[in-house]
């Protein structure tokens, strides 16, 4: 053999050595990622995924506290006296209730209220008595104490309760 064959013949011999070092170095890696992903899939719970779980509780927790808030508005938005001063507003029955007139000790010494309703009508009412809506849940000398939808409204004489 000549130089020349013998340097080709070299040149070669360091080609394919580094080809099969190369490829023995990626199969190597792909054994390693192989085994990596086979021990993952074997220590895997089946049917559970814990990140799925928690934001299902997540959302139902949410839907609840979305189902359970009760949402009341003090006043009517589209009640104009909220905003405007309109002059004898009173005298045309725009009471939130009801307008408190004057309160008494009737019969048998119990504390009686006059209340006038938005059509102008007075009623007589007392302790644990219905109207509006509501319950009357005291009457005293200088108001009375008024409940609806769990809420409490203390309504003075002389006062004006919009």
């Amino acid at each position: 053999m000549t130089k020349r064959e013998n340097l080709l013949w070299q040149i070669i011999l360091v080609i394919v050595c580094i080809a099969i070092i190369y490829n023995c170095f990626l199969l190597y890696q792909l054994n390693s990622n192989s085994n990596l992903l086979w021990e993952n899939y074997n220590n895997e719970e089946i049917g559970t995924d814990k990140l799925l779980q928690q934001k299902v509780q997540k959302l139902e927790m949410s839907l609840q506290y979305k189902k359970d808030f009760l949402f009341k508005m003090k006043k009517n938005p589209s009640d104009l006296s909220a905003v405007i001063d309109i002059e004898g507003i009173e005298s045309m029955g725009k009471y939130r209730h009801f307008r408190l007139h004057s309160t008494y000790k009737g019969s048998e010494n119990k504390w009686k209220a006059i209340v006038v309703v938005a059509n102008d009508t007075k009623n007589i009412v007392g302790k644990n008595d219905s109207i509006a809506g509501g319950m009357i849940l005291d009457v005293k000398m200088d108001g009375l104490i008024f409940e609806i939808d769990n809420e409490k409204f203390n309504y003075k004489i002389g006062e004006n309760n919009d």
